[in-house]
């Protein structure tokens, strides 16, 4: 009877080992999984901004606003993508800015 009992203490650590590795190794991919996704929503931010600093886009104004808006959303915390963004700010300021000297027949500056 007492080796059963020293067989099954020993089978219960062995379990309670295992156990304890493979909650880390879990918790090691998930946080490997989610560092990759991190990465590819930074690409695709920064290779969405690029874009919209290229004049390839053909894109009107107002979507490449809602683009940047929606990037701006997701709250990347990376310097690249800042800086991206306020570059894009500028640049769509300087076309909207265009636009309405262009609608209203004056140019930037001039009073009415």
């Amino acid at each position: 009877m007492r080796r059963f009992q020293q067989f099954t203490m020993i089978l219960l650590i062995l379990v309670a080992t295992a156990g304890m590795y493979s909650c880390k190794s879990q918790k090691k991919m998930a946080a490997k999984e989610a560092a990759e996704a991190e990465a590819k929503k930074i690409a695709k931010a920064k290779a969405d901004l690029e874009l919209l600093l290229s004049d390839n886009s053909g894109l009107a104004l107002v979507e490449k606003e809602s683009r940047l808006n929606t990037i701006k959303a997701l709250n990347i915390q990376d310097t690249e993508v800042k800086e991206l963004i306020v570059k894009v700010e500028d640049k769509l300021k300087r076309e909207r800015e265009a636009l309405l000297a262009k609608g209203t027949g004056r140019t930037t500056g001039q009073r009415a």
